[in-house]
């Protein structure tokens, strides 16, 4: 078997990834949500606000919690 067999095998079965990722993405939808909320927040403090500081560093945190759970949901590793 040549490297694109095995490829093509290993993709193969793409619907189950497909509903597999749309239920982890089903089930991280509140850390979503406070993604898109800390931004809509940050939007409105002034341009040198520290409070503008802390909504973006909530909104990065919150992406990278959304990332690891992700990733672990998908891969079941666990440092």
């Amino acid at each position: 078997m040549s490297f694109l067999d095995n490829l093509i095998e290993i993709l193969d079965g793409h619907e189950q990834h497909y509903a597999t990722f749309t239920e982890i993405i089903g089930k991280l939808q509140p850390i979503a949500f406070l993604i898109s909320a800390s931004l809509i927040i940050a939007v409105f403090f002034d341009k040198d606000s520290f409070s503008r500081k802390y909504a973006l560093f909530a909104s990065v945190l919150f992406f990278l919690a959304y990332l690891g759970f992700a990733f672990y949901k998908i891969t079941n590793y666990r440092p």
